[in-house]
This record gives C-alpha cells, structure tokens and sequence, in this order.
C-alpha cells in the first residue's frame, strides 16, 4: 500500500521526533530508503524512501522522460535511473508528498527491473544521496508514530504480508480498518464515563454519596468487564495465527497415512502393507474454506519392543496432546479390538471424530456399532482411495477452522492487555464493595492504560521495538 488516506489523528506526546531503539540509534529526522519487495528474480522490484530528503534524491538520481522535476504528486512517471551520466536501468517513479502517503512524509517509490542486482544499484544511489538503510518495520513505525494509523492497525500491516489463509486475511483486514480499534476506543470511552463518576462523587460528597455512586457504578463496571471478556477468544486468535492442528491417530496399518495422502493430494507418507511403516511424525498443510489446516500422521499406537518404533509412539502421544484436533481411525473391514477400545476411551473429553476407513472393502465395523463407544463424537465413513468419499471430512475440518467474522480481538498481544484491563476492572467492583470509591479509581486508571497499550496510545519504547521488529525491511 504505498499511497494512504487520512488516519484517525493520535495525540503521543510521550514520543520524541528523535528516538532511541534497541537495535541501535534512529531518528525520525533521518530520510530512510528500503527495497520493498521480496528478493529474488521478478517482474518488479520497488525500491521505497522515505523522509524530507525524499524528493532531493528523486532529482539526483531519476531523470524523467518528455517531462521534468518537480513530478506532479501522486502520478507514476516514465524514466531512468541515472549515476551521473550512465543509465542504470528504465523505471517508473512517484513522489507521494506528505501528509497524503503511508508514512505521512514525503514518500518517493520507484518501480524498476525486477532482480537484486539492479534494485541494490538503486538502494546504494539513495543511501549515497543522503538517505539511511530503514530498519524493520520503520515504514509503518512512522505511520504510527505520525498518526496516520494506530498500534493495533499497524500490527495489521504485518498480519496481511503473512496471512496463509482468506480467513486470516480478512481478520487482518479488519483490524487494518480500524475493527479492533473501534471496539477499544468506545470501551475505553465507557472507561472514561465510569471513571467521570468517580470524580464527581469524590468532587461533591454532599451532592453524590458513595453509596449511591457504588450502586451506579458497579453494574457498569461489571458490564465493561463482560463485554472484554467476550471479546478475548484465544483459541480463534491462535486459530488466524497459526491454523488447525490435527493429528491422525489409531492402530497400525487402518490407513492413516492413505487417508492423510488423499487429504493432502498428494504422496507425503510412505504407505505399504507391513504394520508400522510410519515410526515418524509426518506433516503436511492443506486449505480449506479459506483455514489453514495442519495434518499431522502418527506412528500406529500400540504395545512394542521395539526402541525404535516405542520413540515412534511417544511422539504420536505427544503430538495428540498438542492437537486442536484429532481424527481416531479405525478400519471398517475389520472387527473392533480391545486396543481399539482403549483408543476410543482415550477420545473422552478430547475435541475429535472417529474416521471409519476402508468403506470400499467389505463392512465388517459399522457406525452403529460405536454409537455407545463414540461418546457423542461425530463418526464419518470415509475411503481414503475414493475421493468424493472425503467431503464430510473435509466438511468438519473446516467448520473446526471457522472463526467468526464478528471476532474482534485476533492479536495475543491485544488479548493479554484486554485480560489485565479486565483483572483491573474486577478489583474495581471489589474495591467499590470493601473499601472506598476513590481507591477504586485507582484501578480504574490501570484499566484504561491497559486499554491504551492495544492501540499504542501509551506504550513504551521497547514494546514498538518488540512490534515492529517482526516487519520485514521495506515495509
């Protein structure tokens, strides 16, 4: 997004025009310079500046064809790169003057010849102009920090780049269109109305007794809390960032790793008819419905002498326990076995299906055989050698991946703060109750600062460091 709009204006007074990061000193008086786009050979490379020195080295080094500087604003151009007199390469170029780019200075981008030697040629003849080699994330940083967008919008930016998924990203558009921060600032806003009452009790006792301001207060307190609470849907966060996890369980040789190939479209696991032919955990991603989901196949769970196959299946326990998931599957051409029992057991209380495999051989096992057994589980009927078979598994992969589009919070960090908001507001409602209404005040402002932290209103130093730091270097 090289261009911007007009940001909601954010008053941070705490924040210097020069600052002092981890990563070495920067000052947001430096004009930075970065190559955008990702390395490698490609139809473009863009190469980004940034800062007051922005339109000076467009001068120096690009010479516009049939036109001449200043460049209108806003308008790719038609020219060269030049060093000196010799042409370095053919490109488009465009000056976005501030406040009207995405980091609210002056912005210059030039579009050139895809491929790492021409775009590092040009990066050098801009650091050689006057400009400094960004760091991490130092684009949108001074986004942020300029109040075109706020903390949580500019987490955004970097969870669009890395979203896998349609349905992370379109939890990270939502964010990036200000979904989290709305929601923050209007409880933030009932913060402050809680808060405003506490000061005209403590302003007017003979008008507003602490009685009746604790009657009043109370109910809304406990309110706000809730309504935090909701919001905070770890599972569904962990879900957008890293996808479902599922594991593929059972015995040896009931076709676990055919049923993952057939999941996955292709040949990940070895598969033969010797039992015990997976002694390792074998993983592969599909998507489906726009979620990213992780299969993971297990060594068959068993009894064994054997050291190596026994690491096999302390893993495959491992890796139940870790799982979103898990898929128990059984061999429908086969009756059940006392081991197959004990796997169904297992399956309490874990979130999970039985997967019946083999439906083109011969039934012998059939679903209404496990009804007692499957403890409410779903039970699917599946071939892993008939494609079409896989749909209702496919079907309920998916609708354990789906999160709602209404989810608010997406972000650990967002969660975590809204978590010590709410802790904050709970003592509120005790302090009101055991001791006084201006020591619940107290509380209340650590709340609200809890609030601040989620949209970079208050923030310290090293947590920018820790946000932007994850940014890859042009953006």
């Amino acid at each position: 997004m090289a261009g911007g709009g007009r940001g909601r204006p954010v008053a941070r007074t705490h924040f210097n025009r020069g600052f002092l990061g981890a990563k070495g000193e920067r000052s947001m008086s430096d004009t930075i310079a970065a190559i955008a786009t990702a390395p490698g050979q490609g139809g473009i490379a863009i190469v980004r500046v940034s800062g007051d020195m922005a339109e000076d080295i467009l001068r120096r080094i690009f010479r516009p064809v049939g036109g001449k500087h200043p460049l209108p604003t806003h308008l790719l151009t038609y020219g060269y790169i030049v060093d000196g007199t010799e042409r370095i390469d053919e490109c488009m170029a465009v000056i976005m003057r501030a406040p009207k780019s995405y980091t609210r200075e002056d912005v210059v981008e030039f579009q050139l010849h895809g491929g790492g030697c021409v775009a590092q040629k040009v990066l050098s003849l801009c650091l050689s102009s006057g400009a400094r080699l960004a760091q991490p994330g130092e684009f949108t940083r001074r986004a942020f920090l300029n109040g075109r967008i706020d903390l949580s919008q500019a987490e955004a930016v970097m969870d669009l780049i890395a979203a896998q998924g349609e349905q992370s990203r379109k939890a990270a558009m939502r964010q990036l269109t200000g979904g989290a921060s709305s929601f923050i600032r209007k409880a933030a806003d009932e913060l402050y109305a809680i808060q405003a009452g506490v000061a005209a009790c403590i302003d007017y006792p003979e008008e507003i007794s602490e009685e009746e301001a604790a009657s009043d207060l109370a109910p809304r307190i406990a309110h706000l809390a809730k309504t935090l609470t909701d919001a905070c849907d770890e599972r569904a966060a962990r879900l957008l960032q890293s996808g479902l996890r599922v594991a593929l369980c059972g015995q040896p040789n009931v076709g676990k790793s055919s049923l993952l190939n057939a999941l996955l479209g292709e040949e990940k696991a070895i598969v033969t008819a010797i039992p015990g032919t997976t002694r390792d955990l074998v993983e592969g991603t599909l998507m489906l419905s726009g979620s990213v989901i992780h299969l993971t196949d297990t060594a068959g769970l068993h009894d064994t002498d054997d050291p190596v196959e026994r690491i096999g299946v302390d893993r495959a326990r491992r890796a139940l326990a870790d799982a979103d998931v898990v898929l128990l599957v059984l061999d429908m051409s086969r009756p059940l076995s006392a081991e197959d029992e004990s796997l169904l057991r297992t399956l309490h209380g874990r979130n999970g299906c039985i997967v019946l495999n083999k439906s083109d051989l011969p039934p012998v096992l059939t679903e209404s055989d496990l009804q007692d057994a499957a403890d409410g589980k779903p039970i699917l009927t599946v071939s892993a050698s008939i494609p079409d078979s896989l749909q209702p598994l496919k079907s309920y992969l998916a609708s354990q991946a789906a999160v709602s589009d209404q989810l608010t919070l997406t972000q650990p960090r967002h969660i975590a703060a809204a978590r010590r908001a709410v802790a904050a507001l709970h003592q509120a409602e005790e302090t009101l109750r055991s001791y006084s209404v201006d020591l619940a005040g107290v509380d209340l402002q650590q709340a609200q600062m809890a609030l601040a932290e989620i949209t970079g209103d208050e923030v310290e130093e090293k947590l920018l460091d820790e946000v932007f730091g994850r940014f890859c270097v042009g953006k």
